[in-house]
């Protein structure tokens, strides 16, 4: 599937009107929600809940109200999901558990217009990200600590509650596939492009979990002022 992506945008690019692939830079903004779903044997033992998600960054390609556009661009994202465990067995050991996310992403989009110079257009996309950090904070109702072997003659106690750097076990590099539905016009002097979009991870995002896949997906509401 990620062949067949990379193979159609190579055909827009080359397809694409020499106008398609023009230079403007443009300001992005968006808003969102963002979420990890699991799948495997131990996702039946865990919630996963929607967490807020916005970013920030720039753009360069295309003018926004030609019928094809192409571009692409560098943007920072700040995302998350909270898990709550489903297992019977952790009935007396209630916690919840928060990741968040730090990362830089350059997608790829190509805009089609139905019609010349038209309000409304249909998004395609391929986003490459690179993950800067990644934290985890657990919060329980009882229980705050596990006893940990220090040495074979003593054991000391460490606390499982408060964020922490879990950096080393989120997988660096990632790519998504996405869609979106958006309009554009003039405000104020400015193309402005407003479009809702939705990301779908193609790698397990979590490094050595043997027993459930966790891929992230988001729901964003973008903005895109042009210059």
């Amino acid at each position: 599937m990620k062949h067949m992506f990379g193979i159609l945008f190579v055909f827009a690019l080359f397809a694409a009107p020499a106008h398609a692939l023009s230079f403007h830079p443009a300001l992005e903004l968006e808003g969102g929600t963002s979420i990890v779903m699991r799948s495997g044997a131990g996702a039946s033992e865990a919630e996963m809940h929607w967490r807020p998600e916005y970013g920030f960054g720039v753009s360069v390609g295309a003018d926004p109200m030609a019928r094809v556009s192409v571009r692409t661009g560098l943007l920072y994202r700040y995302s998350g999901s909270r898990m709550t465990p489903t297992d019977p067995y952790l009935s007396g050991f209630n916690y919840r558990s928060t990741d968040r996310w730090s990362t830089l992403r350059v997608p790829v989009r190509v805009a089609w217009s139905p019609s010349p110079e038209g309000h409304w257009l249909v998004e395609g996309a391929l986003v490459g990200r690179y993950l800067l950090k990644a934290t985890q904070d657990i919060e329980t109702d009882a229980y705050p600590f596990i006893r940990r072997p220090l040495n074979s003659e003593a054991i000391i106690f460490e606390s499982l509650t408060g964020e922490r750097d879990v950096t080393e076990f989120v997988r660096r590099g990632d790519v998504a596939v996405g869609a979106g539905l958006g309009w554009r016009g003039r405000l104020s002097g400015r193309v402005t492009t407003l479009t809702l979009r939705m990301e779908q991870g193609i790698y397990d995002v979590e490094l050595g979990s043997t027993n459930s896949d966790a891929r992230e997906q988001t729901f964003s509401l973008g903005a895109g002022i042009a210059w």
